[in-house]
């Protein structure tokens, strides 16, 4: 559903003003017309690849818990009384942030201008709104080995140690890649050669990337059977995996990765300490690695009454995007960092 499925929906346009002192009428049909940019323009801005990775939950609460974190559905054999799995205790709350946008128009600029020049400031404003999610499930992809970042176990979300949960055993999900920063710059700088090895290292890590999803259990002790379908990384390494997952053929070899991967190039990444660091996602299951929870979607305000604050005391005309909403960690099982040292 759409995030403004409750919102009243206004698309008669003002056109130009008869005069430069609009009367409220004129002002209200205005703000319709705005609203309805701003509608257009998030709806036909795509959603973002990264949303892939990520649970969505819509629940009005300022926070949620998610104590069945973990836990695995797995049919067993009936014996006697039905078993029951029952929820863990494991504390893991995410809790929602108040976010905001807004631009200010300069009174006389907006009365004389109507909607001319300030509608692309409105469409850029709605694809603020459109990539809010983007910037912060990047931003937790990124991070997700840094010790604050923890998950539902009370580990980085990234880490080789992950505590045993049932029967699971301790299990990782970051691995040693073969990378390294001083063979990737002399790739960067001598040609095919090295940019031969480069893949080379990069299809190596990938297929133990891919062994250690496959081999990640679950709280009952069987393999979940995890495949990673979706790869993050850095725009530096991006033309490397279009090659490996695009190309029908590496040098005289047939590709046979050809297809198995998407690839989602966060600039974040590139800010890393290790850009060279990137991760595998398996986004085919119902539960996945993050978490995006809205509260209250995205909402759109034009302020133009002339009684208002900003436009009586401030002089301005104000338009604002809000929402209340955040993301988290999920299952940690459906991600594996594969990590190399710049």
């Amino acid at each position: 559903m759409s995030a403004f499925a409750n919102q009243p929906l206004n698309p008669t346009w003002p056109g130009p003003p008869l005069n430069a002192a609009m009367d409220q009428a004129t002002l209200n049909r205005y703000a319709g017309g705005v609203r309805a940019l701003f509608l257009e323009t998030f709806e036909n801005e795509p959603n973002p690849m990264v949303m892939r990775i990520a649970l969505e939950v819509t629940e009005a609460r300022h926070e949620m818990s998610y104590p069945w974190m973990g836990q695995v559905p797995q049919m067993e054999e009936w014996a006697g009384q039905r078993i029951i799995q029952q929820l863990k205790m494991n504390g893991f709350t995410i809790k929602n942030k108040r976010w905001q946008e807004a631009i200010g128009i300069p009174w006389v600029d907006f009365e004389l201008d109507t909607l001319g020049l300030h509608s692309a400031r409105i469409a850029d404003l709605a694809k603020a709104a459109r990539r809010h999610p983007l910037l912060l499930l990047a931003s937790l992809a990124t991070n997700g080995s840094a010790a604050t970042s923890l998950s539902y176990d009370g580990q980085p979300f990234y880490t080789s140690t992950h505590p045993a949960d049932g029967a699971s055993g301790i299990q990782s999900n970051r691995i040693s890649g073969h990378l390294t920063a001083a063979i990737f710059a002399n790739g960067m700088q001598y040609g095919t050669t090295t940019q031969g090895q480069i893949l080379d290292m990069l299809r190596q890590d990938y297929v133990l990337a891919q062994q250690a999803l496959m081999r990640m259990k679950g709280d009952k002790g069987t393999y979940l059977r995890n495949r990673g379908d979706l790869i993050t990384c850095s725009t530096e390494l991006e033309p490397y995996f279009k090659l490996l997952f695009g190309a029908s053929d590496i040098g005289a070899t047939t590709n046979i990765f050809k297809g198995e991967c998407d690839i989602l190039a966060l600039p974040e990444m590139d800010d890393y300490t290790h850009p060279l660091t990137w991760a595998l996602h398996c986004t085919k299951r119902s539960i996945k690695p993050f978490i995006w929870q809205t509260a209250i979607p995205i909402s759109f305000t034009p302020v133009v009454d002339k009684a208002s604050f900003p436009v009586f005391m401030q002089d301005q005309a104000v338009f604002g995007a809000d929402s209340y909403d955040n993301g988290g960690y999920g299952m940690w099982q459906l991600s594996v960092q594969v990590y190399n040292e710049a």
